[in-house]
């Protein structure tokens, strides 16, 4: 909406620009990899997102990187980055962070790119941190390049 801005932490050239193809406003994140957008504006604070799946409508330009990071809460209050991004050729895990390569996108169409964030942190930190469980989504972080028009978390699946 019109207060869209006080809502998040905008880094380099993002923009919010009328888009004819969904006939409404997005935000336009495009430029080098220091562009972000990021929810919320303030990294020490938490969303507190406990519902695990994320959706995000976004058209992806063919041709461009892009990357998407979340800061996620174990129940011992413990975060840890998740880092989905094309520029990630292969998986790579420690204790507090795991880079997974996040090249299945498909660009140049508006999509609702669901991602079960619950499945993705036990899959990544199960081995690692056997007592931890998901508790919720603290940050987001949407790189370049992208236009994003809205996201939003679900109990369930879109399309189980």
């Amino acid at each position: 909406g019109s207060k869209a801005s006080g809502l998040c932490k905008v880094n380099g050239g993002v923009k919010k620009e009328f888009d004819k193809s969904c006939k409404g406003y997005v935000m336009c994140v495009d430029g080098g990899r220091d562009v972000r957008l990021q929810f919320p504006p303030n990294e020490r604070e938490s969303l507190g997102l406990q519902q695990h799946f994320l959706v995000l409508q976004v058209l992806v330009p063919a041709g461009k990187g892009f990357s998407l990071e979340l800061s996620v809460s174990d129940l011992n209050k413990t975060r840890r980055r998740i880092n989905l991004s094309s520029n990630n050729k292969e998986t790579h895990a420690t204790p507090l962070h795991v880079r997974l390569p996040f090249d299945l996108v498909k660009r140049g169409v508006w999509l609702n790119l669901c991602i079960d964030v619950r499945n993705i942190f036990h899959e990544a930190f199960g081995a690692v941190t056997r007592i931890a469980d998901y508790w919720c989504i603290d940050t987001v972080q949407v790189c370049s390049s992208c236009k994003l028009r809205r996201l939003f978390t679900l109990k369930r699946p879109l399309f189980p």
